[in-house]
């Protein structure tokens, strides 16, 4: 199914908001969302950025750095170059370190405009200070899934 076609059938005229989670454990499922997402709303594929954790060698801790989330929030915080908007999408947020979640919680309580930010998240625990500034989304399991991925938006 298209993702315009999913996303008005779902969510309808339901405000969005600026900071949003997909909550799945199929990822793919979530990051086509996300980027099914950022077309429905207007965002161009040049003003998507996204990020993951840091895999980078035997002392890596799989982890999303305050470093890759600075740069994030300094790319979302510009003018949109050919779309609406700018998105950010963050890939295994769950995955966020300590310091990096920290640094992320002042630009979802204030994001920038013009900016949708999405988290992707296969775990919520990690992330009980983040879900209070943002939109929870759920997406089926593979066993759940029925003809369309979004389950239930709470």
């Amino acid at each position: 199914m298209e993702a315009k076609v999913m996303f008005e059938n779902q969510l309808g005229n339901i405000k969005l908001g600026s900071s949003l989670v997909f909550y799945g454990s199929d990822q793919e499922i979530t990051l086509e969302a996300a980027r099914g997402l950022a077309q429905f709303v207007g965002v161009s594929k040049f003003d998507i950025t996204e990020i993951e954790p840091e895999i980078l060698g035997k002392n890596s801790k799989g982890e999303i750095s305050i470093k890759l989330i600075k740069e994030l929030v300094r790319k979302i915080s510009l003018t949109p170059g050919h779309g609406k908007g700018r998105m950010a999408i963050i890939k295994s947020a769950d995955k966020l370190s300590h310091d990096a979640a920290n640094a992320l919680l002042k630009t979802l309580e204030e994001p920038p405009s013009t900016s949708l930010l999405t988290l992707l998240s296969s775990d919520l625990k990690q992330l009980s200070t983040i879900l209070s500034r943002c939109r929870v989304i759920r997406f089926a399991d593979k066993k759940e899934q029925s003809g369309n991925n979004l389950a239930t938006e709470f």
